[in-house]
């Protein structure tokens, strides 16, 4: 099997809100208008440096990290991990969908994080935790694109960046 080459991409923010929200470590959602918005940055890029720490593995810290660096009143990068190109029936990575759960009776809002053949590794929304699905158990977003979810937002203002 053929070893993967990720790309990685540095944005430097002014000490002031970022603009994201974080699931799993992945930009979950971009704010429009957000310095994160303007510069570029999409769901589905991964956290993996900031202001030259490793992140660290809980939601809640990555985003106490990202906070004590706009509390410290200086500019800050923050480094990504770009997800990979791959696309399977029209998903890509970055795309905000709905997957079956585990019992196969509720579809949840999630993230795909990664695609390898016929497999999307994704993170749910509402819980972070990942997991593996076929494309049978994805559907697109019923009644948008995904960019309208400002009242989801809201119920997770203590993980916003």
């Amino acid at each position: 099997m053929e070893e993967r080459k990720f790309k990685f991409q540095k944005v430097h923010f002014k000490p002031k809100q970022v603009g994201i929200d974080i699931r799993g470590g992945y930009c979950s959602h971009v704010r429009k208008g957000s310095q994160a918005y303007k510069q570029g940055v999409k769901t589905g890029w991964r956290i993996v440096n900031i202001d030259g720490e490793r992140v660290p593995k809980e939601d809640r810290e990555i985003a106490s990290l990202i906070r004590s660096c706009i509390d410290a009143d200086d500019k800050f990068a923050i480094v990504f991990r770009l997800p990979p190109k791959d696309t399977f029936a029209g998903y890509k990575c970055g795309d905000i969908v709905e997957a079956l759960d585990s019992t196969g009776r509720q579809w949840n809002k999630c993230l795909i994080i990664d695609i390898q053949g016929e497999k999307f590794s994704i993170v749910y929304l509402h819980n972070a935790v990942r997991s593996k699905k076929f494309q049978a158990m994805l559907r697109r977003l019923r009644g948008g694109d995904g960019d309208e979810d400002d009242e989801w937002d809201e119920d997770f203002d203590d993980e916003d960046d």
